[in-house]
């Protein structure tokens, strides 16, 4: 799920940790 635009990394990194 990668939005244009990275205003949230921290997201986007424990989802990838996370899956």
């Amino acid at each position: 799920m990668r939005r244009s635009g990275q205003s949230q990394p921290s997201m986007v990194l424990m989802m990838i940790i996370e899956h």
